[in-house]
């Protein structure tokens, strides 16, 4: 996901949390199980929650961490972090 360059302050123990409000889309070739799928997942995430199934999600973040040195300036450490998660969406009655 292409943004801008965004300063944010971790502090230790908060996790930053974002909701997730989706993306990509479908084709005129693409085939009718993908586009009422595509078509459900907008859906549910207005309603603030995924269709059932199984997922696998991959994330992905650079920081460029700003720190202050003992002279007054700053200095800067690049992070890259990555990680990838497994989930289920049941219904109900399974």
């Amino acid at each position: 996901m292409d943004q801008p360059y965004v300063v944010t302050t971790l502090k230790r123990g908060e996790p930053l949390r974002e909701r997730y409000t989706g993306s990509g889309g479908y084709g005129a070739h693409d085939p009718k199980e993908y586009v009422d799928f595509i078509n459900s997942l907008f859906e549910s995430i207005q309603e603030g929650t995924l269709p059932y199934g199984e997922y696998k999600v991959s994330g992905y973040a650079e920081f460029h961490p700003i720190f202050a040195d003992t002279q007054g300036g700053q200095t800067a450490n690049y992070l890259q972090m990555k990680a990838d998660i497994e989930f289920v969406m049941r219904g109900n009655k399974e």
